[in-house]
């Protein structure tokens, strides 16, 4: 009789791997803790510059309704996420906004900005808030991770995560927020006066001192003052002029953090925010997120692990070999 060779497993085979894999949750979760423990022993600064985000994955099954049965096409974990973002500035100097909508799940993840590895991740329904879930990790790290805490110097994220809440729970925890803000004044102000002084400020952290003539003098950040946790603002060296001011970073501290928004600093550090961007691209592009057929959330988490063991594993054989560039390619 003719012999059949068969170059790769059957369907059925590949069904029943990944049901055997399901079971293996802990397993994968204790896999993925030790390879990120390995990045930090073995990558210089490893873990300082953290930088977070949330990934949308879409979810191309059947949409359902409440009545809908398990049926393999079907997501019955999924749901519905609508977001607004900022896409362009006009010619006019208008905010150009898309609305994009999914069905799917979201996938909340921290990184390395410098090596671009994840540090750690957890995936929800897609309308789960991104900042009240890194509220949540943040809390979990502390709890079971404190190292992780304790490494991180600054977390860089986008304005999705811009909130009171979040960023006073970063700094108390030692690590300084760099992250991007909305403009949340309802009234129209242009700008705010600081208490009853000549100094005024706008949204976005830019401070100004009104001379007698009524002219507004935009100042220079000067960097943060620990002891009375003030920032420290003063004139350019054109206007000849010494004199120092202080504004108390509680005056609002969405605006004012320790590294002021208007520095070179907080600019060169916010840059490297797109680390987490790129990790989110490779999982599209080099894992087949962006056209999947994964459906329930008990297997996308699987998927989404096993993709980061993958990851961290060549990077890990990299070492090895005694490489430190492009680690996450």
């Amino acid at each position: 009789g003719s012999i059949k060779i068969l170059l790769a497993p059957s369907n059925s085979a590949f069904t029943n791997f990944l049901n055997n894999l399901k079971q293996c949750k802990k397993e994968i979760n204790e896999a993925f803790d030790e390879l990120v423990k390995y990045m930090y022993e073995h990558l210089e600064h490893f873990g300082e510059i953290l930088a977070a985000d949330g990934k949308a994955i879409q979810s191309y099954a059947t949409n359902y309704s409440k009545k809908t049965k398990v049926d393999g096409r079907r997501d019955l974990d999924a749901d519905w996420c609508k977001k607004e973002y900022t896409a362009s500035i006009n010619e006019k100097g208008e905010k150009v906004i898309k609305k994009v909508k999914w069905f799917g799940y979201r996938l909340h993840l921290i990184v390395d900005a410098q090596y671009e590895l994840p540090v750690e991740y957890c995936l929800t329904k897609a309308s789960e808030s991104e900042q009240k879930n890194l509220n949540e990790m943040l809390d979990e790290l502390t709890e079971s991770k404190p190292e992780i805490i304790e490494t991180c110097n600054y977390l860089l994220a986008d304005r999705g995560y811009d909130g009171t809440p979040l960023i006073k729970k970063l700094e108390g925890k030692g690590i300084v927020p760099i992250i991007d803000i909305c403009n949340k004044w309802r009234d129209g102000e242009k700008t705010k006066q600081y208490k009853d002084t000549p100094l005024t400020y706008t949204f976005n952290g830019k401070v100004y001192y009104t001379n007698e003539s009524g002219e507004e003098i935009e100042l220079i950040y000067k960097g943060y003052d620990k002891s009375s946790d003030s920032a420290r603002y003063g004139f350019h060296p054109k206007y000849n002029n010494k004199r120092i001011f202080r504004i108390k970073l509680d005056e609002d501290r969405r605006i004012f953090l320790p590294v002021g928004r208007q520095s070179k600093k907080f600019k060169r550090l916010y840059s490297k925010r797109t680390s987490v961007e790129r990790v989110n691209g490779r999982i599209d592009r080099d894992y087949g997120f962006e056209k999947h057929t994964i459906r329930g959330k008990e297997k996308m988490e699987l998927f989404v692990g096993v993709t980061f063991l993958v990851g961290l594993t060549m990077a890990k054989a990299k070492i090895e070999k005694g490489k430190r560039e492009h680690l996450a390619s």
